[in-house]
């Protein structure tokens, strides 16, 4: 736990001490992220965008994924993302693995160490992909600061607690080389929403 009470995860720590890291945010637009969520989402990435950029001159890239995916490149500014935002609305399902392996592909092509953070409600389409994934990539990076994965926990969907808790401790077992991942879930936020969780997790 850092002073403010908030868990300490990787993607947090990177951007607050302002890590010289490729910085990436990978937002869940599948059906059940419509409103409040949508919203809350929104305004916690505009806040992250300039803090990142500060370790990041090139600016965030920003996948947003349902069924499918959209990548957005060098955003250095909340308006930028408030702006693609504004654009989509969620829909569909939850095809997190397919995300993944575009997000590490684009990682293992450059030559920078990556910070991700995944923010979603639910869990995905096909857990063993999930794993697949990320097992892979932890299997094929040099040591264990070259690709972290911070997920976030919106809403209090049960199965998506249990699932990001197995990829917080359990990776070991499924064949990772090196453990990537954290995760802050819907019991250790309490009663913060994802935007408070920015504030003092990066603002404090």
């Amino acid at each position: 736990m850092i002073a403010s009470g908030v868990p300490l995860t990787k993607f947090f720590v990177d951007v607050r001490q302002r890590m010289a890291r490729d910085y990436i945010v990978i937002m869940d637009m599948s059906g059940s992220m419509a409103g409040s969520r949508w919203e809350q989402a929104k305004a916690a990435t505009m806040k992250i965008a300039p803090f990142a950029c500060q370790a990041d001159p090139d600016g965030i890239t920003l996948y947003l994924f349902n069924s499918k995916f959209i990548r957005f490149n060098n955003l250095r500014d909340g308006n930028q993302v408030a702006s693609i935002f504004m654009q989509h609305k969620p829909s569909s399902t939850t095809n997190l693995a397919g995300v993944l392996q575009a997000a590490f592909g684009e990682h293992f092509a450059g030559n920078k160490p990556t910070t991700i953070l995944v923010v979603t409600d639910g869990a995905p389409d096909s857990q063993s992909a999930v794993i697949k994934e990320i097992v892979t990539a932890a299997n094929r990076i040099p040591s264990d600061d070259n690709l972290s994965i911070t997920f976030i926990q919106i809403g209090n969907d049960a199965g998506a607690t249990t699932f990001l808790n197995f990829l917080d401790n359990n990776l070991g077992s499924q064949g990772a080389r090196f453990d990537i991942v954290d995760t802050i879930n819907t019991t250790q936020l309490g009663s913060m929403t994802f935007e408070q969780l920015i504030d003092k997790s990066i603002m404090d």
